[in-house]
């Protein structure tokens, strides 16, 4: 898989209001600043190497800090292409590793048109609205443990009104997409 990385964190990302498809429950759901004070929206997708390598340490981040902050995974990929990324698969795949965290497909890549999204997995982690880190999980690299140290450090400095001190680009896989 080639290597891609994130565009360089913006500020004037907003989180958008949209309805996404959440294959587990066969229902849409709509994502909105105000359903939690911070959120964690990260691209994920089922046959990405880079997501199985951080997928155990990000489900138990999001039990760790399940009462502080909504953590929100969502598939961009066309499953056409993909067929491992299609909803079937990704409500397959949830169930097994229990995933801790809703696990949306953005059918029609809507919010590509919100957020510069470039790579699986890229995390952005919002205030209400308000984009405050965009980039890496961790400065680890793909041969080290996960220690999700750039995110816990983003979570714990918004939560003390502080700025993100931190920010790395995320690289992975590409978003595979049909323009």
């Amino acid at each position: 898989m080639p290597l891609k990385h994130s565009m360089k964190y913006s500020s004037s990302v907003r989180l958008p209001f949209v309805s996404l498809y959440e294959p587990r429950s066969d229902q849409y759901v709509v994502l909105s600043p105000f359903n939690s004070d911070f959120t964690l929206l990260f691209t994920w997708c089922n046959h990405c190497p880079y997501v199985h390598h951080l997928e155990a340490h990000v489900n138990q981040l999001a039990t760790t800090f399940e009462n502080d902050v909504k953590f929100i995974a969502v598939n961009l990929n066309d499953p056409v292409l993909y067929p491992e990324d299609s909803p079937a698969n990704m409500s397959k795949r949830a169930q097994v590793k229990n995933y801790q965290f809703q696990y949306l497909f953005d059918e029609y890549g809507y919010l590509l048109n919100f957020i510069p999204l470039k790579c699986t997995p890229e995390f952005v982690l919002f205030k209400r609205q308000n984009c405050i880190y965009h980039g890496a999980y961790d400065s680890s690299g793909f041969n080290q443990e996960p220690s999700g140290d750039l995110i816990i450090s983003a979570i714990k400095s918004a939560q003390l009104g502080k700025p993100c001190k931190h920010d790395k680009q995320a690289m992975g896989c590409s978003i595979k997409r049909v323009v």
